[in-house]
């Protein structure tokens, strides 16, 4: 009954005048009677639809893009609050911000959005956002519509049914009262917004948003099976790594800062580090145990080129994934440096491996690295970053045990007519700094 004289104090006392000083303790008494009885579904949806209504009615008379309304304290906005808005600025012939533009596709009553912006929606808002800034030159403009909005409210308070008031010849209904407000003979208070347009029937714009959608929550789809998957790990860097790079720094950059000032660290100012493994994971992805899978391995090497670090072995590059309890070799990668390798690169792989059984004597000395990656580097026109690569796997490959497996695959696989010339340059990478001692010697015999 409290509520009944609520809305009859506002449509019939007071009306569309938003000035009155009723207005805005009407409507935090309607929130405050909400916070107390929320919990009957009858009277919740009764005041949620009231105070939609209000706030949309209170947008009218403020600027759209300011946001302010006599309701600042409400957490959401209304579809009715979101017509206000674009009909304003679509009044002024302005364009549509990014954020208004997110609005009105999460108002729109034909709006399915798919799982991973459902589940996603911070990531999912900012992606949308960014991408409609460039898509769009900073905002959509559209086309004011001929008809202007209208708006409806059913009262709780069935007094409203069959409304009259008395008239100087007797009772009238179906009248205009207090203000611009109208009341149907079924109890509906309606009001029609002059100057701002309807954009609710059109289907161009939001066609336009709903393809932009679209296309965020397939940029999404991989981070949201993932945290899917693994609620627990969503703040990782093992998650991050899947967003879209116009996120990681926005959204994240504090998780990300982390890892790339311990690979710093551990780099300590050199160009290389020999790390181990489970280090390197529990940093990525706290309590990931088991095997890295390839995709999780792949991942991995992503998010650290996105840092500047290389990683090696390298599944991206042909390697198989990092063993557990094994090391990892961690690198600086030089500007410009791509996520998979050249053809040039692929050939002279093999020849890597085999100098570096060549040139090992119980560990890999620097000054034959660097000769072998000099020497193959300018014969397969390798460029910077898959020179300092080819030196990291070496360097990798020399944190094991250098024996002959592997090798006879890759030397049969070196054409005949090139053999002589791989053999020579064996010889001289095992003598480039001395003699070659007879653990050498017998190695390059085997050869």
């Amino acid at each position: 009954m409290f509520f009944f004289g609520l809305e009859r104090r506002l449509f019939v006392d007071i009306g569309s005048d938003f000035g009155h000083c009723d207005v805005p303790l009407i409507a935090s008494e309607v929130l405050r009677l909400v916070s107390i009885y929320g919990y009957d579904e009858a009277f919740y949806s009764h005041a949620l639809t009231l105070l939609y209504f209000l706030e949309a009615l209170a947008l009218r008379q403020v600027d759209a893009l300011s946001g302010e309304t006599l309701l600042d304290d409400m957490e959401w906005h209304s579809d009715l609050s979101v017509l206000i808005g674009l009909g304003k600025l679509v009044a002024d012939g302005s364009k549509i911000p990014p954020e208004w533009a997110l609005e009105y596709l999460l108002h729109h009553p034909q709006t399915d959005l798919r799982t991973a912006a459902q589940r996603c929606p911070d990531e999912f808002g900012e992606l949308f956002m960014e991408r409609y800034r460039r898509r769009f030159r900073g905002g959509m403009k559209i086309r004011r519509p001929a008809h202007d909005l209208r708006l409806g409210y059913e009262p709780a308070s069935h007094g409203f049914r069959g409304f009259t008031i008395p008239g100087r010849y007797g009772l009238e209904g179906d009248a205009r009262l207090a203000g611009d407000f109208e009341f149907g003979y079924d109890g509906l208070v309606e009001i029609t917004l002059d100057g701002i347009p309807d954009v609710s029937g059109l289907t161009a714009p939001i066609g336009r948003l709903w393809k932009l959608a679209r296309e965020c929550a397939d940029e999404l789809d991989r981070y949201s099976r993932f945290i899917g998957k693994h609620p627990d790990r969503a703040e990782t860097a093992a998650a991050l790594c899947l967003l879209p790079d116009v996120l990681l720094e926005g959204l994240r950059g504090s998780i990300l800062d982390q890892l790339r000032k311990w690979t710093a660290e551990v780099m300590a100012g050199g160009s290389t580090a020999v790390v181990a493994l489970v280090d390197l994971v529990e940093r990525w992805s706290p309590g990931h145990t088991g095997k890295l899978t390839a995709g999780e391995a792949k991942s991995l090497a992503a998010l650290l080129a996105r840092l500047g670090v290389g990683m090696e072995p390298d599944v991206r590059f042909g390697a198989p994934a990092p063993k557990p309890g094994g090391s990892v070799v961690l690198f600086r990668l030089p500007d410009g440096a791509g996520g998979t390798p050249s053809d040039a690169y692929r050939a002279a792989k093999p020849l890597f491996h085999l100098a570096a059984v060549a040139g090992a004597d119980g560990r890999m000395n620097p000054g034959r690295l660097r000769f072998a990656v000099d020497r193959v580097g300018r014969t397969h026109r390798l460029g910077p970053a898959e020179r300092r690569r080819a030196g990291a796997h070496m360097e990798f490959l020399a944190t094991g045990r250098l024996g002959m497996y592997g090798v006879k695959a890759k030397v049969e696989a070196i054409p005949p007519e090139g053999r002589a010339v791989v053999g020579r340059f064996l010889v001289a990478l095992a003598m480039s700094d001395g003699p070659a001692s007879p653990k050498q010697i017998a190695a390059l015999e085997k050869m």
